[in-house]
């Protein structure tokens, strides 16, 4: 008895530990990021309507919305790559159309390829300081999980920069306003693209989570079934067994739906169905976290009935040892 309670023990310290770390960290950080480029959407709207001038970034960027996103950048990141903060191109890319729309008609070109040049930056600069340094500090995902990330985050790089080489090389003024409008529409990297990634990675921690889950279930089990004729409440611990094991695979599944939700969140110029999908998704997540929950109380029911058995063994125990000390007194006596 003494394995088994070992076993359980081990388990609740793996949850506690590792289940907290994991499921403590909100999916809802999802919403955040997407609620702090909402802006973006009205900036390529802007943009489109107007076919004699570019309105990519509207004056509410500059405000409250890029405020409280420039002051989240990871600015220890930026200081170890070749590519500069957010914040400082934010400033760029705003300098840049302020230039722009100042211009004379002849210097339009020039201030056109400037400003794609500054937003194609800092949209480099967001995925390069902040998603990568993000998903690259995470430990409780498996290594291929987040290999998977670094590409998905890399081919965006590598995608802008095709685009920026694409804007510098053109002379004509409305092939470059097609040009950096696509940047907003093409490639949307707050609305769409950050909430996918954050949204994925919410699902790899409790992919992992689940994992170790899985293997504590499976050591519980063989164990008790080992010891099935020396447990007097065995049918109680397995049926608790048997529902934990229910909750977990219930819990794969919504996980598993989840990913398969964000990994369908696409950019395009019409955001919704993007946003749709992840929502979707985070109520999948949702849903699973509370099948975790219910193996957390079915693991303190098993853990109560071992601790029961234990104590009553403990206490056979000093009944038995009590009794033969009593034997032992008398038989004295007797001799006397």
């Amino acid at each position: 008895m003494k394995t088994i309670k070992n076993i359980f023990i081990i388990s609740l310290i793996m949850y506690f530990t590792l289940g907290s770390s994991v499921l403590l960290t909100s999916v809802n950080a999802i919403s955040s990021t997407s609620s702090s480029r909402a802006s973006e959407s009205s900036r390529s709207s802007s943009s489109s309507s107007k076919t004699t001038s570019i309105r990519p970034i509207s004056a509410t960027r500059t405000s409250e919305s890029r405020a409280s996103e420039t002051s989240r950048s990871l600015t220890t990141t930026s200081k170890e790559t070749s590519v500069k903060s957010v914040e400082e191109t934010l400033k760029d890319a705003n300098s840049a159309l302020t230039s722009y729309k100042a211009a004379k008609t002849a210097d339009k070109v020039a201030k056109l390829i400037e400003l794609g040049t500054k937003i194609i930056d800092e949209r480099i600069s967001f995925l390069s300081n902040r998603l990568t340094s993000k998903v690259t500090s995470e430990t409780n995902i498996s290594s291929a999980n987040k290999t998977k990330l670094i590409n998905l985050i890399s081919e965006q790089i590598s995608d802008l920069q095709t685009e920026k080489a694409k804007i510098q090389g053109l002379t004509n003024l409305d092939d470059l306003k097609a040009e950096v409008r696509n940047v907003y529409e093409g490639h949307r990297i707050y609305a769409t693209f950050g909430p996918k990634i954050y949204g994925l990675l919410a699902s790899y921690r409790l992919e992992f989570l689940l994992g170790k889950l899985e293997t504590t279930l499976t050591r519980v089990d063989a164990t008790i079934q080992e010891n099935q004729d020396t447990i007097p409440n065995y049918t109680s611990i397995n049926e608790y067994l048997t529902n934990s094991k229910t909750e977990l695979n219930t819990a794969k599944t919504y996980v598993t739906d989840a990913e398969t939700k964000f990994n369908a969140m696409v950019a395009a110029k019409d955001t919704k169905p993007a946003k749709d999908e992840g929502n979707l998704g985070r109520d999948d997540l949702a849903k699973a976290k509370q099948s975790i929950a219910k193996i957390k109380s079915y693991l303190k029911q098993i853990g109560a009935l071992i601790d029961k058995r234990t104590s009553s063994e403990s206490s056979d125990n000093t009944e038995s040892r009590l009794s033969t000390s009593s034997r032992a007194s008398s038989a004295v006596s007797s001799r006397d």
